[in-house]
């Protein structure tokens, strides 16, 4: 079997293999079946390429360690300029990939897929302090959630002679009906439990 390495960016590399003779990236890339899954881009490169199958975020980027340097992207970008379906926009918060660099200390990063959730996307680890500055961004994130919107069961009010869900909280001049739930609430009811930090204890955001 031949094989033909595609330097990308070194020293990271995209190993093509073939049966019978070498196969460039154009050739690959033109081979690529490109589906939807979820909030990113499956990206098949087909048997004879390591590793097969890439998964693309919106923001351009990959989950094999090219990051933005992966072929990928340009399959992603040219089944998108010939039509393709669009990926849905992730809820904040949410990783598709794992980020290029540790957002708390720029270090490189690694898949951690017992981290992974259905709720929190791919999960990570650091090269300098491993789980930890992956927990310390969620609870970055999670602060964020709360700034952007506290509520995690709105006030009941009659204002201006209407029932509605406070989003915009309490106002001067509405009756009350129904005080709601501050998301910061529950999570500090929850100070003495093992897992009441953990961002699927709460309700998404909507």
């Amino acid at each position: 079997m031949t094989t033909a390495t595609a330097t990308i960016a070194a020293p990271k590399t995209l190993i093509i293999q073939r049966a019978t003779q070498p196969q460039s990236i154009a050739e690959t890339l033109e081979l690529a079946k490109v589906s939807v899954t979820g909030y990113h881009y499956r990206v098949d490169f087909g048997l004879g390429v390591i590793p097969r199958i890439h998964h693309v975020a919106k923001d351009k980027t990959c989950s094999c360690d090219l990051v933005k340097n992966c072929p990928a992207i340009h399959a992603v970008a040219a089944y998108l300029k010939a039509g393709g379906e669009r990926a849905a926009d992730p809820p904040p918060g949410y990783f598709v990939t794992k980020p290029a660099r540790c957002p708390q200390c720029g270090a490189p990063t690694h898949v951690d897929t017992r981290l992974s959730s259905s709720i929190r996307g791919i999960g990570w680890t650091c090269e300098k302090l491993g789980s930890v500055h992956y927990w310390n961004t969620r609870g970055d994130i999670l602060r964020e959630n709360f700034r952007v919107q506290p509520w995690l069961f709105p006030p009941a009010v009659i204002r201006n002679g209407q029932y509605m869900k406070a989003w915009d909280g309490i106002q001067p001049g509405d009756k009350v009906l129904y005080e709601g739930l501050r998301r910061m609430d529950v999570a500090s009811s929850m100070d003495g439990f093992a897992y009441g930090y953990l961002p699927e204890n709460f309700v998404p955001l909507e």
